[in-house]
């Protein structure tokens, strides 16, 4: 495949992908009036949490474009004087918001469900803790090419708190989230 063609393509995806992201956030923000009461917290933590992956994948998608725009991928432009890699400020941004995407999950699956935290709630809470922590070490080198070895430190948490939320609380959620939009917030919008 052209590198042009796929450069085109990964914009126009990524870009669309994007809009519709912000698109739901602010169709969930502008329902909320009509989501039951006993209901509402749970949906201002779906809506939250769908803001951050919003913005995190903004920054991430938007750093993306600016750098093909400014020459491709590993561009550097001058930011208050200073060189940033601004793939790598990206993915950081969407690597910190997407670890509190799925930390908020386990609250909503806990309230939706009637559930208790035990233990097995605090392990995927510390896994999203210690990811957190492994994203602010400097061998990450967000300003280049992540060090492969870092690229799978910081994401072991994040996988094992991604792999055990989906079995126990985020393919429901899920389900849930497309049965609330297209029945509460969407209702006559199409």
């Amino acid at each position: 495949m052209p590198e042009n063609f796929r450069m085109w393509f990964e914009i126009i995806f990524t870009l669309s992908y994007l809009i519709i992201l912000w698109i739901l956030v602010f169709a969930m923000k502008k329902r909320m009036d009509d989501v039951d009461t006993g209901d509402k917290k749970n949906a201002h933590r779906f809506t939250l949490a769908f803001g951050l992956l919003a913005f995190g994948d903004s920054f991430h998608i938007l750093g993306r474009v600016a750098a093909y725009a400014l020459g491709g991928l590993d561009a550097h432009p001058q930011i208050f004087g200073a060189p940033v890699g601004i793939v790598g400020v990206g993915s950081f941004a969407t690597s910190v918001t997407l670890t509190f995407f799925y930390a908020l999950m386990l609250p909503i699956w806990k309230e939706h469900f009637g559930k208790e935290y035990n233990r097995f709630s605090y392990f995927l809470f510390a896994m999203g803790a210690i990811r957190l922590v492994i994203l602010f070490l400097p061998g990450n080198n967000w300003q280049g090419a992540s060090p492969y070895n870092y690229a799978i430190y910081r994401n072991i948490p994040f996988w094992i708190q991604f792999e055990d939320a989906s079995h126990a609380c985020a393919c429901p959620l899920f389900y849930q989230l497309l049965m609330f939009c297209g029945t509460s917030y969407l209702e006559g919008q199409v």
